[in-house]
């Protein structure tokens, strides 16, 4: 049996969304390029070339941002994988060690809740009901949505650091099954709509 080399392994950066720009998959492309030219230019070469896009989700801006993939110089890491059912949608955040959502506005950040049940790692902006599934640097980071400086220094931290993102999905993962259990959530609505009457 062969045994992988761990250093040469994909880091893979990425999220799952619709390509709408509300959802700022822009912004992720642009913040993954600069993380991987300030890689080049700081010596980490070896982990810049392990680095990887994947971005899963179909619509109206799919073409332009894969133009804007090839425009950033980072066309041959990304892979636009396209329109998912939604069960198929674990197996591919099951796939990222750094999961985002650099929206640019969200009601409520389901996505990140279930990259957390995988226990990814995850860096979102903070926009509306994001901020609330998050405990910043504990479960991910929350970055300001207009400062990409912010979201390339996150992801460095975290794509030279195998034990932090570890440490974070395991917090992440914890942080769900604490809050976010259906049965337990059920049960909170229940007593709240008793105490309304």
């Amino acid at each position: 049996m062969e045994v992988k080399d761990k250093q040469k392994e994909a880091i893979v950066i990425g999220t799952v969304k619709r390509m709408k720009h509300i959802y700022g998959i822009d912004l992720l492309i642009k913040s993954v390029a600069k993380l991987v030219k300030y890689l080049q230019e700081n010596r980490y070469n070896e982990i810049a070339n392990r680095i990887k896009l994947l971005i899963v989700g179909d619509g109206p801006e799919l073409t332009e941002l894969q133009q804007l993939a090839d425009e950033q110089g980072i066309g041959d890491i990304t892979e636009f994988v396209g329109a998912v059912p939604n069960e198929q949608v674990p197996v591919f955040i099951n796939q990222l060690d750094i999961y985002c959502a650099f929206s640019r506005s969200e009601s409520f950040g389901v996505a990140v809740l279930e990259a957390s049940a995988c226990a990814v790692p995850v860096v979102v902006s903070n926009v509306g009901g994001l901020p609330e599934v998050v405990q910043h640097g504990k479960t991910g980071y929350i970055v300001d949505i207009d400062v990409m400086d912010e979201m390339v220094e996150k992801l460095f931290k975290l794509v030279i650091d195998k034990n932090k993102r570890n440490e974070f999905g395991r917090n992440g993962r914890s942080f769900v099954q604490s809050n976010y259990e259906w049965d337990h959530n059920v049960t909170q609505m229940e007593n709240i709509y008793l105490q309304m009457q």
